[in-house]
């Protein structure tokens, strides 16, 4: 986990976001789909902030990681009910 550059990781997890937004608007049908995956890519990259913070700062504060298992839950919860 030292290894990782969470920098990286973080705006490669963005764009990916970014991605499945725009799939969303080409490919109408899987809407929702490609916009639950786009959130659950913002949750991730709360995941890799608390990451970053943590490698550089030696501390980092918990609520990224409730805020990304929040997002996450939320996009389950919006997409299946």
């Amino acid at each position: 986990m030292k290894n990782i550059d969470w920098k990286k990781c973080r705006f490669s997890i963005l764009g990916i976001g970014v991605l499945f937004c725009i799939f969303s608007f080409v490919f109408k049908e899987y809407h929702r789909l490609f916009l639950g995956f786009a959130w659950m890519c913002i949750g991730l990259n709360g995941i890799c902030f608390y990451f970053l913070e943590l490698k550089e700062k030696g501390s980092s504060s918990k609520l990224y990681i409730l805020g990304a298992i929040i997002v996450i839950i939320l996009v389950i919860f919006i997409y299946f009910f």
